[in-house]
């Protein structure tokens, strides 16, 4: 039960990071075993990593090593934490680079069971706030003060539109960020066994203040 609470774990986080990221990429392609392929290219953009930089000071206060590397470096991604998940989740074929600062690409393939449902006809991807709310209890403290910084209602279970979650962002870290966030949005591709494609792009915002559950779908 505990390593299963992990693996779920796991995997939302990687699909939380992909949607917090102003220009990301994620596709999740159902695979003819059951099991689903992840892979997400994310860039959190130049905006939201100075506004994370600059609060990296809270992050300390929370935890004394959070967003520090083994070098002492305030890192964003730390890829050896991150393939070290991967790796006590049993996420194959794992993949995962950092290019650079504020990117992160990531591929695998697992059982995404707690927000993918998959049968012998489609593939849906289901996120709500309860099983979001589920995974932030189970982050560590460095990865929870990330989530933390943005403040969006879909981590706090405050409701909010996503007008005012834009002011609430304006107030606290300046006009540039809010119009970042507002302008951005996911792209997320449903692929079938057989290589069919379905797109969709979701606004960054709608997801942050994400008070209802979603689905995306696709039909084989």
């Amino acid at each position: 039960m505990k390593r299963a609470k992990y693996i779920c774990a796991t995997f939302y986080l990687f699909a939380l990071l992909a949607f917090t990221g102003c220009a990301s990429l994620v596709q999740v392609k159902a695979e003819k075993s059951g099991m689903q392929t992840l892979s997400a290219e994310i860039d959190l953009g130049e905006v939201i990593t100075n506004a994370i930089k600059e609060a990296s000071s809270g992050l300390s206060e929370i935890n004394s090593s959070g967003g520090l590397d083994s070098n002492n470096e305030f890192v964003i991604f730390d890829t050896k934490k991150i393939k070290s998940a991967l790796e006590n989740s049993e996420f194959k074929n794992a993949k995962i680079s950092s290019p650079e600062f504020s990117k992160l690409n990531i591929s695998g393939t697992g059982n995404l069971s707690s927000f993918a449902f998959q049968n012998e006809k489609s593939l849906k991807i289901k996120f709500s706030p309860e099983n979001i709310k589920n995974l932030a209890s189970t982050l560590p403290a460095e990865t929870q003060s990330f989530f933390d910084l943005l403040m969006a209602p879909v981590f706090t279970g405050e409701k909010m539109t996503a007008n005012e979650y834009e002011d609430l962002v304006a107030v606290v870290y300046g006009e540039n960020l809010a119009q970042e966030l507002k302008k951005s949005a996911v792209e997320l591709s449903l692929v079938s066994p057989a290589g069919k494609t379905k797109r969709f792009s979701i606004p960054l915002t709608d997801f942050l203040t994400l008070s209802e559950e979603k689905i995306f779908s696709i039909d084989f």
